[in-house]
């Protein structure tokens, strides 16, 4: 089989490719230019709820009949859960679910806010981006806390089975006697933190669906309202350094 080799010929640009002196093409060229304004009217109110989980298609909203039906959060332990329905059509034992789980058709998700820096949200309205900061994010997985609530059950059966065969038998019992202070657990590190946040008692939020009016009035405040030009101070120099990696002189280093 012939194989036509096609025929380079040098280009400027080729000839001096060691040289000081390249000339090449820019293979992604700048296609379209737009303005970007910063709003910050949602600045501290702006959160992004993540769900990893999730496909990007089937998102939680009315519209396909899998919307949020009630969330909560825990402000001081940073803790959000919103519960979501389960899709009782497929992959759903109604028998097992019915004599275990008291016919569950809700699952809790659940997640810890983190407060990120640099992170934005962008919207495009004619021709223009606006970018408003992210003041919280949080990534909400499913908690199957059903199955934890049965299980603690069977475990606390257990128990209570346990001492009461005890209780049958007759002991000899030494009692002593304690002071407040000696009584009262003591927490530090992790697990106080734990305990605080299981402490916390949980407030209620009002969730609004994506296509809502009220979410749509909130968008409407992701556009800035302010078209001022904003005057940089730093020189283009100046910015390169300040991405750049730090320069080593090897002149300054010490040789032993």
């Amino acid at each position: 089989m012939d194989v036509e080799v096609p025929k380079f010929q040098n280009t400027p640009a080729q000839k001096g490719i060691n040289g000081p002196d390249i000339e090449e093409e820019d293979d992604d060229p700048v296609v379209k230019e737009f303005p970007i304004f910063f709003s910050n009217k949602l600045a501290e109110n702006l959160n992004l709820f993540q769900y990893p989980v999730r496909p990007s298609e089937r998102p939680y909203v009315d519209a396909y009949g899998e919307g949020i039906l009630d969330s909560r959060i825990k402000r001081d332990a940073g803790i959000l859960e919103v519960d979501v329905p389960i899709d009782t059509t497929k992959f759903y034992d109604k028998t097992k679910a019915a004599k275990k789980w008291d016919s569950v058709n809700t699952q809790t998700l659940s997640g810890s806010i983190s407060h990120p820096e640099g992170q934005m949200v962008g919207v495009f309205k004619d021709d223009e981006l606006h970018l408003t900061p992210v003041f919280s994010t949080v990534q909400l997985r499913p908690q199957f806390k059903y199955v934890d609530k049965k299980s603690i059950e069977d475990r606390e059966a257990v128990k209570l089975a346990q001492k009461d065969a005890r209780s049958k038998e007759v002991k000899a019992v030494q009692m002593s006697a304690k002071s407040t202070g000696e009584q009262a657990p003591k927490y530090s590190g992790a697990l106080l933190s734990f305990k605080q946040a299981d402490d916390e008692e949980f407030v209620h939020l009002d969730w609004y669906d994506r296509d809502s009016d009220e979410s749509w009035n909130v968008a409407d405040r992701l556009i800035s309202s302010n078209k001022e030009s904003l005057d940089s101070d730093t020189l283009p120099l100046e910015y390169i350094s300040m991405i750049s990696c730090p320069h080593l002189d090897p002149s300054s280093e010490i040789h032993n």
